[in-house]
């Protein structure tokens, strides 16, 4: 019986890997639409690419910010050591800070919007608590038992410092 859980706790670490690479993919989509769209408004057809007004996409909109979010945890599911780890829970943390910033600094117009975000909070933290599951926290990455609540305390800091560097800059 441990051995299929083993395996069924080893096989949400993929899970989790491979929604990393399926936000990352959905999130280069809409950035390079964005820029694309952004591209063609200003020059009338998106794919006659003007270098100055592509820089101009690239800096003066936040459509690639999400990209450049995403590329951590990217880095992160290749290594699987404590700095992979570390590189995925901080993509987490920064997004289970951000969620909790946006609840309370909006105002919600229903009663569904409040029950969505508290959904998607829910969603992000259980990830994270899968993360700190035993056999993946200590046999997948190789780390102790004892370093779990400062490798967390480290993934928050760093995840709350880069929501902060791309939400207001």
């Amino acid at each position: 019986m441990k051995q299929v859980s083993s395996i069924f706790k080893i096989k949400l670490i993929y899970l989790i890997k491979g929604l990393i690479v399926v936000f990352y993919i959905m999130a280069a989509y809409y950035g390079i639409r964005g820029i694309l769209e952004f591209q063609g408004a200003n020059i009338g057809d998106p794919f006659n690419f003007d270098t100055r007004t592509f820089y101009s996409a690239l800096f003066q909109t936040k459509w690639l910010r999400p990209i450049i979010l995403l590329t951590i945890p990217m880095v992160g599911i290749f290594i699987n050591n404590k700095t992979g780890w570390l590189l995925i829970n901080m993509y987490f943390y920064s997004i289970a800070v951000g969620v909790l910033f946006t609840i309370f600094e909006s105002k919600f117009s229903s009663f569904l919007d409040i029950l969505t975000n508290i959904i998607f909070f829910t969603l992000v933290v259980s990830i994270i608590g899968v993360m700190n599951m035993g056999r993946i926290f200590e046999k997948y990455y190789g780390q102790s038992g004892k370093n779990r609540f400062t490798q967390n305390t480290i993934a928050l800091i760093f995840g709350i410092g880069i929501l902060f560097i791309l939400r207001y800059s």
